[in-house]
């Protein structure tokens, strides 16, 4: 099954309608678990700064981001069209676009769980590469799978 059709599958299974249900619907175990890695990855992030999240889904550490650091300017990016559009919709600064395709530079470039499917390891070293390169000061990838 290609990623597409996986986290299709979820999605039409759990729905957005809530947090706890986007946080299934992006394969995640659960809303508890989520937000144990969204307030690690905040509290290294900091107060202020530029932040790509790269696989941001459908945009929920954007929120928890706002909540712990408002300072903070965020974007996040996405493959999947159903994920981006449902955050989009709910006005989160996401885009859709493959990780390649990013040029500019942030402050801080976060991975959570980017990599965690469909990913090959020569694949994965090569898109971790590259996010490192566009990270002015930090780099935070979680590869935690639940």
């Amino acid at each position: 099954m290609d990623n597409n059709t996986f986290y299709s599958r979820f999605y039409a299974a759990f729905g957005s309608n809530t947090e706890e249900a986007r946080a299934k619907a992006q394969a995640w175990e659960s809303l508890i678990k989520q937000y144990a890695r969204y307030d690690v990855m905040s509290k290294e992030i900091g107060l202020e700064g530029t932040v790509l999240d790269a696989g941001a889904g459908l945009g929920d550490f954007a929120g928890f981001l706002n909540k712990m650091n408002p300072n903070v300017n965020y974007e996040g990016i996405d493959i999947y069209p159903l994920y981006v559009k449902d955050a989009q919709l709910r006005g989160i600064n996401v885009k859709q676009m493959d990780l390649f395709e990013v040029k500019n530079h942030y402050d801080t470039v976060v991975a959570g769980g980017t990599f965690n499917i469909g990913f090959s390891m020569q694949q994965a070293i090569k898109g971790i590469a590259h996010l490192i390169s566009l990270a002015d000061k930090r780099f935070i990838l979680n590869g935690l799978h639940s």
